[in-house]
């Protein structure tokens, strides 16, 4: 889907760690203005009072004692640092309790709008392709908890950037052999640092996908429409064998990076408490005791503080790891969002007129990625406005996958189409789009309002009401959804609502029929979506659709042949082409394939059967 160039720019991005900080602070920024300048004053203050608490004031107490200050003397200036400290401890409870929790929200808020606004570009077939499903899920966890964990860094690195240059500054005043010592660890832990890093974020790379299937498990587990299967098949043994290899495969990641793990955890804390912490002391006590050329108060700085700024240093190196770390996680984030749809404005030019006519396919071939055999070969046809299209055929026939490409979800192989002479890509993709009312076989509702489900569109006036109202009507619904306790504004589902309606599956089959007649687009397409609903109801529906729509071009696609009697023209399909053309009369009279399915179809009701392709 992406070219080589593509691909290895995308590798570049990743692998800058730079860019992509800074790449990140900037969306912080755009969404919560003052949080990074906050973020960094709270900090530089809870650092400064950080080094007079640990060694300031250590160094105010001994050096007055020695040098005969008085005792309230000293106990002045240290309450002058307790008062200071109290005025700051009301400023940062404030930060934290009232302004961080608001600022996540509006970071939370901005980062999920990139991430669905780009989701509405990509491309359908970037579903189907799990490489991409994965950058996906990997983007949507990074907005979760990526901006918190990029902060902390943040906070981490200025906070000990401080306490490194004032404690250290304190302690080369001492002796700068001191610091020598405290230096140690940063070069031998940089590049524990950056090992570690690479090993969790291999470990975090390989864990994701059994993360997915974990959690896809979980939701049948808990989701409704699953519950009767879980009840009444062995489905339930399978997801728990499926589960226990998922864990098991969580088992061989940990013991494959484990190990590592451990080791560079171990040489950092040998580092830190056996060469830096019991090497400053001995050193302090031979210069205090033996030369004689560190003050006593001066070698208690030295012991109380050297394990602390070299942790600080140490600490500083894996910051910088952190931040290597977060480059190669918002890289994925990046890559996401770089991503150029294929099907795009780029030739576009042109917004479909109001009084589009004609809407044509020619020569139209199309195999989906991976598959050998094509799913649509030479497909013709002319659809003009106000005609009625019934597009039939078996289960696997094409008959989807041609709405998908006049919708313009998937682009042809070879072979064209065009609105009123013109190829379907001159028009911006958006604009062409809004002329098609549609109702799919896998429709979705969602647990909103009727009203909601209705119209699928923000700020809805008094007209959009009585449109929906009318589209209820239209499908037998309105006398069900007005006797609910709320009317059209019940929501549906008791998911979020302990009121919320539950429909049948007929009725949400009807329902989704409703967005048609509350639509004014000239084009409709109804793709199977009346399943659930007996042939005579069917009828029905698609009576209503016909007799509304009147003046726009209706095009109706079933394995079901009892509404086919309505159509101006019916395409029979087969195996990805279409076989016969014409109407229902000329069809039967030409008594080939449609005749035949429609035979079938008709005995098998007669005698109270079910054909499988129902």
């Amino acid at each position: 889907m992406e070219s080589s160039g593509e691909r290895a720019e995308a590798r570049r991005v990743k692998t800058n760690a730079i860019t992509n900080n800074i790449f990140w602070m900037r969306h912080i920024f755009c969404a919560s203005k003052a949080r990074i300048f906050l973020n960094i004053l709270m900090t530089i203050i809870q650092a400064v009072f950080n080094f007079i608490f640990d060694v300031y004031i250590f160094l105010i107490v001994l050096d007055g004692w020695q040098n005969g200050d008085g005792f309230w003397n000293i106990c002045r200036k240290v309450g002058l640092i307790c008062l200071a400290q109290i005025v700051f401890l009301a400023a940062r409870n404030w930060y934290e309790s009232c302004y961080v929790p608001q600022s996540n929200l509006r970071i939370s808020q901005y980062m999920r709008k990139l991430v669905s606004g780009k989701m509405k570009e990509i491309d359908l077939l970037c579903y189907d392709a799990p490489e991409f499903y994965d950058g996906y899920i990997r983007a949507m966890n990074e907005v979760e908890g990526r901006s918190d964990a990029f902060l902390a860094s943040m906070n981490s690195f200025v906070n000990n950037l401080f306490a490194i240059f004032s404690t250290s500054f304190v302690i080369f005043t001492i002796d700068p052999a001191f610091l020598a010592i405290a230096l140690i660890p940063l070069f031998v832990s940089f590049f524990i640092g950056k090992a570690q890093g690479k090993t969790r974020f291999a470990c975090r790379m390989e864990t994701q996908a059994n993360e997915r299937e974990e959690a896809y498990i979980r939701r049948i587990f808990y989701s409704k429409e699953y519950a009767e299967e879980m009840r009444t098949t062995g489905i339930a043994r399978v997801l728990i064998r499926h589960f226990g290899d998922i864990m098991e495969g969580f088992q061989r990641i940990v013991r494959k990076h484990g190990i590592r793990m451990a080791f560079y955890e171990y040489l950092d804390y040998m580092l830190m408490d056996v060469v830096v912490y019991l090497g400053g002391i001995v050193l302090a006590i031979y210069k205090a005791v033996v030369t004689r050329t560190v003050a006593v108060s001066g070698a208690l700085v030295v012991a109380n503080t050297i394990s602390s700024v070299s942790w600080s240093i140490r600490s500083f190196s894996d910051i910088l790891v952190e931040f290597q770390e977060h480059a190669m996680y918002i890289g994925t984030f990046m890559e996401f969002l770089a991503y150029e749809p294929r099907i795009n404005d780029d030739r576009a030019r042109l917004s479909p007129q109001e009084g589009s006519r004609l809407l044509t396919v020619r020569n139209l071939f199309y195999t989906y990625p991976g598959n050998a055999a094509p799913a649509l070969k030479d497909i013709c046809m002319d659809i003009q406005r106000g005609q009625k299209i019934a597009i039939l055929g078996p289960n696997g026939s094409g008959k989807s996958t041609l709405v998908k490409l006049i919708m313009r979800y998937y682009e042809p192989d070879s072979g064209a189409i065009a609105l009123d002479g013109r190829e379907i890509c001159e028009y911006f993709v958006r604009d062409y789009r809004r002329m098609f009312g549609t109702v799919f076989q896998d429709y979705r509702l969602f647990a909103f309002s009727v009203l909601e489900n209705l119209l699928l569109k923000d700020h809805i006036d008094g007209e959009d009401r009585r449109r929906a109202l009318h589209a209820l009507d239209l499908t037998e619904l309105r006398d069900r959804i007005e006797a609910l306790e709320s009317g059209i504004d019940t929501g549906l589902s008791k998911e979020f609502d302990e009121d919320g309606a539950v429909l049948s599956g007929g009725e949400m089959q009807r329902l989704a029929v409703s967005r048609l007649f509350a639509g004014e687009c000239p084009y409709l397409i109804v793709d199977e979506p009346t399943s659930a609903l007996d042939p005579l109801a069917e009828y029905k529906v698609f009576r209503n659709i016909l007799d509304y729509c009147e003046g726009r071009a209706v095009i109706f696609i079933s394995h079901r042949l009892s509404s086919a009697v309505l159509a101006d023209r019916i395409y029979y399909m087969e195996d990805g082409e279409v076989a016969e053309v014409g109407t229902h009369d000329a069809l039967l009279a030409l008594n080939g394939k449609y005749a035949a399915f429609w035979d079938k179809q008709v005995r098998l009701y007669k005698e109270g059967g079910h054909d499988e392709e129902h």
